[in-house]
């Protein structure tokens, strides 16, 4: 009889080798405690997760602290992680290169708000000026047209060389030197623009741009090194926030491990 339970614990050991190293890891955890780590490796929210799992509303914030602390669960989620970056070949580096480069972009890289030279800044005596004779002959035609009386119709007085983008004269009677407001679109092939350019939609009333959210980017950086007591911390956030984080971006690794933590 011995032999036999021998042999059966050996066979338990051989089936478990079998497995891979996160479904070794799982095998140590409750059925509710896989059902959590599933649920947090979708969006690295422990509450979340808690609530997913099934444990009670009330409870599952301050659950999630508990679990999160247990070292077999944090053991499961540190293997599916390394799994997961060694699966798709992106690691923690370039996942928060890219937060970092969307949480820091300039939103005047794609688009701007700026005041510019107004038609009567620059132009002769402040008159109406003119980008160039073309416009000028064009906005007399339809003048003419329109048989406007010859003291309505435009004038060349104000001279050429209209540039919106030309700083406003502080002493412009017309527009009191605040110049006239505008949008400019950049390209958005620009590098510059690539960490925020999240696509365009045509509307009735033009164009949308769509933007990435910069708060939320920002919030996901801190996430990943463990700013947030929620989250799994990485190594290395004993030291001063910016420091690991310039460290993490010139290419030192990124290593979760088990944290406590309390729900935010």
């Amino acid at each position: 009889m011995g032999r036999v339970g021998d042999n059966r614990t050996e066979l338990a050991r051989v089936d478990r080798e079998r497995l891979d190293p996160f479904e070794r890891a799982l095998d140590r955890l409750t059925q509710r405690e896989q059902s959590f780590v599933h649920h947090y490796l979708l969006d690295l929210s422990a509450s979340e997760a808690a609530r997913r799992a099934g444990y009670a509303e009330h409870t599952a914030r301050f659950l999630a602290s508990r679990i999160l602390r247990n070292p077999d669960v944090a053991a499961a989620i540190r293997i599916a992680m390394a799994e997961r970056a060694r699966r798709t070949q992106i690691d923690a580096d370039a996942v928060l290169c890219r937060w970092w480069a969307t949480a820091t972009a300039n939103p005047n890289d794609i688009i701007q708000h700026i005041l510019g030279a107004c038609r009567y800044c620059h132009g002769t005596d402040h008159t109406y000026q003119w980008r160039d004779r073309r416009e000028f002959r064009a906005a007399l035609a339809r003048a003419k047209a329109n048989n406007e009386p010859d003291d309505l119709l435009p004038s060349e007085e104000g001279g050429f060389s209209y540039n919106a983008l030309s700083e406003p004269d502080p002493d412009c009677p017309r527009c009191d030197g605040i110049g006239e407001s505008m949008v400019v679109v950049h390209d958005t092939s620009s590098p510059l623009a690539a960490p925020l350019y999240d696509g365009l939609k045509k509307t009735r009333d033009g164009v949308e741009f769509h933007l990435a959210d910069r708060a939320k980017a920002l919030e996901m950086v801190a996430r990943h090194l463990g700013m947030f007591n929620d989250k799994l911390k990485l190594q290395g956030d004993a030291e001063n926030p910016l420091t690991v984080l310039i460290r993490e971006l010139q290419g030192t690794s990124l290593q979760p491990v088990a944290n406590p933590t309390d729900d935010d």
